[in-house]
């Protein structure tokens, strides 16, 4: 009985640490796991921040652009000259210059 007993024992102790090994594998999974989705989340933060800032600065860059050839079509400026400047298309200062 002493033998079954000291068997017993053992079983019980590796199926303790063994469970205790899987709450603790777990619990680490989940932390890394955690970590991995935040940094994510940041890389696509950053990721979308930039094209809309990018976006945002095309905006801003074309309005300047526009801005400068309609001044320079009201200064009676030629508007090959307009276009090689500005790189604006012909279409474009057209419409500027029917506003």
């Amino acid at each position: 009985m002493f033998a079954w007993t000291e068997n017993y024992d053992v079983q019980e102790t590796r199926r303790i640490a063994r469970e205790e090994g899987l709450k603790e594998g777990r619990q680490k999974g989940i932390q890394e796991g955690k970590q991995e989705g935040i940094q994510e989340g940041r890389q696509e933060g950053i990721q979308e921040g930039r094209q809309e800032g990018i976006q945002i600065g095309e905006i801003r860059g074309l309005q300047k652009i526009t801005g400068i050839a309609e001044k320079l079509l009201k200064m009676g400026m030629d508007i090959a000259q307009i276009i090689q400047v500005t790189g604006l298309s012909e279409e474009q200062l057209k419409k500027l210059n029917a506003q």
